[in-house]
């Protein structure tokens, strides 16, 4: 089952050095996580295995994230993302996909959604997203992939947030946001303070009086690509105190 692809579009002229299609779990092995990161780095010309690590970190939360939260929140479904059961494969430029092999999923009990909803999302986050994270934070701080991890789970509840009409649904998409965000949450790293609940910097936002911008605490290293410039969410271009703007 294919979980997302991104950006195939944007990538199609960009040539495509041999990345091997591989279980996620070998990310966990350094020599084949450090091969990889050369081998990714190449495909998308970052200078320094950091900027690799950064940007793998982004795509492969970007993919599992957008299925597994929504899974979850949205379908009251989890399948199974343990690192034996995925396999991470690469196509051209950024592309990024990836599969479940057996396509096994729990749902909860009726009426004990809550009991089952710690458990799902314990297996989402412990069983792969921090393991992951805490490999890849061999070559960068993991407050760098922490807070790109924070980013998406923020963007898609918003978003789920603002296509919701209906109480009930609007009101698990709250519950399940605050729960993953809680600082007291230990079943998302398995120690405390709960990484995701690290909150955003905030800003008055010049062109609307009253609403507030939100910028990241730590770059991304975005900006370290080739033509790229600064996420507008980057602290260094006009975060709190600071009053650089990008050019």
């Amino acid at each position: 089952m294919a979980i997302h692809t991104l950006n195939q579009e944007k990538t199609a002229e960009n040539p495509v050095p041999s990345v091997p299609d591989l279980p996620v779990r070998s990310l966990l092995q350094p020599d084949l996580r450090d091969s990889l990161l050369r081998a990714w780095g190449d495909k998308i010309s970052a200078d320094h295995s950091a900027v690799a690590a950064s940007m793998l970190a982004k795509r492969y939360l970007s993919v599992l994230l957008a299925e597994g939260l929504y899974a979850i929140t949205r379908r009251n479904e989890c399948p199974d993302y343990s690192l034996g059961n995925l396999r991470l494969r690469f196509g051209k430029g950024w592309d990024l996909t990836l599969s479940l092999g057996v396509d096994q999923r729990s749902r909860p009990p009726s009426g004990d959604r809550d009991v089952w909803r710690k458990e799902a999302f314990r297996h989402l986050f412990r069983e792969n997203v921090t393991p992951v994270l805490t490999s890849l934070s061999a070559h960068i701080s993991p407050a760098i992939l922490w807070e790109s991890a924070r980013g998406y789970v923020t963007h898609h509840y918003e978003k789920w947030l603002a296509e919701t009409e209906a109480p009930g649904e609007r009101e698990q998409i709250r519950s399940d946001h605050s729960f993953l965000t809680e600082e007291r949450n230990h079943r998302i790293s398995g120690s405390l303070p709960n990484p995701l609940s690290l909150p955003f910097r905030l800003s008055p936002d010049p062109e609307n009086p009253g609403r507030e911008l939100r910028f990241r605490r730590t770059c991304c290293l975005y900006h370290r690509l080739p033509g790229a410039r600064p996420c507008p969410t980057c602290p260094g271009i006009c975060a709190p105190g600071n009053p650089k703007k990008s050019k």
